[in-house]
């Protein structure tokens, strides 16, 4: 099930986290396991201070409301980052955990749970469409979309036709062993 939970972040945070990305363009990642994502994103582990916190903060509250909505005792962040979607980019459809053929992905076979939390939303495109379910999550700031990382949820993202959107990914799982540590 999707679920879309609106104001999880206020939208002063929004704005300090799109300031933060746009003042520290040397933390961009360079690296990364998609091509399409380097120089786009920064990882949570390169945010410091205050900011840090108010993103912990929020970590907590996706990790507590998708183990409430998915019934799950313990979930676990694998991987968060920012990310910014310049006009012109978008995502196939592609899920979280499995390739195209249900194999799991060596870097991300261990993710049960997907949420994608909106910064902005003053930008035309950049839907999150879920091909199965023939559903489009159309972008409200501070708002964040959960579901299930499987193949049943595949999405992807439609192209961002003018402006530019911002986002925070955020990949959960039920395996300790696969905890982000910062």
């Amino acid at each position: 099930m999707i679920f879309e939970l609106a104001n999880i972040l206020d939208h002063q945070t929004c704005n300090e986290i799109i300031e933060f990305y746009e003042a520290n363009p040397e933390l961009y990642c360079t690296t990364n396991a998609q091509e399409m994502f380097k120089g786009t994103t920064i990882e949570m582990a390169k945010v410091t201070g205050p900011l840090a916190q108010k993103l912990e903060a929020l970590k907590t509250r996706v990790l507590i409301k998708a183990a409430k909505f998915y019934n799950v005792d313990e979930l676990y962040v694998d991987y968060w980052n920012i990310v910014k979607w310049a006009k012109g980019k978008r995502m196939e459809f592609h899920a979280d955990n499995v390739t195209e053929t249900r194999e799991p992905h060596s870097y991300c076979g261990w993710r049960d749970f997907s949420s994608i939390i909106y910064l902005n939303h003053n930008y035309t495109g950049g839907e999150t469409v879920f091909k199965h379910q023939e559903q489009r999550v159309v972008p409200m700031k501070g708002t964040a979309c959960l579901f299930p990382a499987t193949f049943g949820y595949t999405h992807g993202v439609s192209e961002v036709l003018e402006g530019t959107r911002y986002t925070i990914s955020i990949w959960m799982t039920k395996d300790p062993n696969h905890c982000w540590v910062k």
